[in-house]
Parts: structure tokens; C-alpha cells; sequence
């Protein structure tokens, strides 16, 4: 989701009457005759929603496997480094032990690849912003089934 694009300006435009609604009058479901028991309102569901719900957890796994990919496909343009060692001890009858010792350093560094790492690199960008939003289509989902349900529950008990 680009910066600048109508997707993002309407996803934040919809986060913006959301958190108004939120974080307007938080105590909708008060009942002065019932002041001992534990008011819930729905900041507090939606909260709950947001770390409970199984599509939205899966939706931000996934983002989260995306950017992994992203910042795992952006290191195959760099060289890279490997160290070894390894020691061997061997026992030859007529010669006795004989001890091996190696170690050394293996460098990499991509040449030419005929565009394969940058093309893997842009797919994995893309595929992150695509998980973004479903990430957020998902959250927009869930936070209007919470409110939805909510104000009827509200509704139902006035």
C-alpha cells in the first residue's frame, strides 16, 4: 500500500473514525444500578479482539514471515562470510596418530545473477505489501463486527 494511494488515504480515514469512536465516550455500557460489576466498553473489545482473534493473528504472522523475506531477499545482494574448522585425529598402525587440523574462510559474492536476485527482491516487496493489506483489511473487518456487536448488545440491554 503506497503512501500517497486512495487505499491508504481511506484505510486511514477509517482508522481515524474508528479511533474517534473509540476513544469518544468510553463507558457507553455504564449502568449506575450495577456499579459493582466490571464495565466494559469497547475500547476494551476491541483490544481483546485485536490479541485474540485467530484470522488477525494468522494475517500479522504472515506480514511479519513477508518482511523476513524482504530483509532475507535484500541479503543475497551482499557478499557473504563463512568460517570453518575442523580437526581430524587418525591411527595408522605403522605410523602412529596422525593429527589434522584445517580451518579457513569461504567468500561469497554474487557477480551476475541475469537480474534473479533484484527480481526475487521486488517479488518479496511486493508480497509484503500485499500482506499489509490483508493485514489491514482483516483488522477493518474485525473491528467492525466488534463494534457492530457491541452496540447491538448495547442496544438490546436499553
Amino acid at each position: 500500500m503506497k503512501l500517497g494511494s486512495k487505499t491508504y488515504q481511506t484505510a486511514i480515514l477509517l482508522v481515524a473514525i474508528i479511533c474517534a469512536v473509540i476513544f469518544g465516550p468510553s463507558c457507553l455500557c455504564a449502568d449506575t444500578k450495577k456499579a459493582d460489576k466490571k464495565q466494559i466498553d469497547l475500547q476494551y473489545c476491541l483490544e481483546t479482539a485485536r490479541a485474540n482473534n485467530p484470522q488477525l493473528n494468522a494475517a500479522r504472522y504472515r506480514m511479519l514471515s513477508a518482511r523476513d523475506a524482504v530483509a532475507e531477499a535484500r541479503a543475497k545482494f551482499f557478499p557473504s562470510v563463512e568460517a570453518f574448522t575442523s580437526y581430524d585425529r587418525n591411527y595408522y598402525e605403522d605410523t602412529g596418530e596422525y593429527d589434522s587440523y584445517s580451518s579457513g574462510f569461504t567468500f561469497t559474492q554474487p557477480i551476475f545473477q541475469g537480474g534473479k536476485i533484484w527480481q526475487n527482491y521486488q517479488e518479496a516487496k511486493r508480497e509484503l505489501e500485499a500482506t499489509k493489506e490483508e493485514y489491514l483489511t482483516v483488522l477493518i473487518n474485525v473491528v467492525q463486527d466488534v463494534s457492530n456487536n457491541y452496540f447491538k448488545t448495547l442496544e438490546q440491554k436499553h
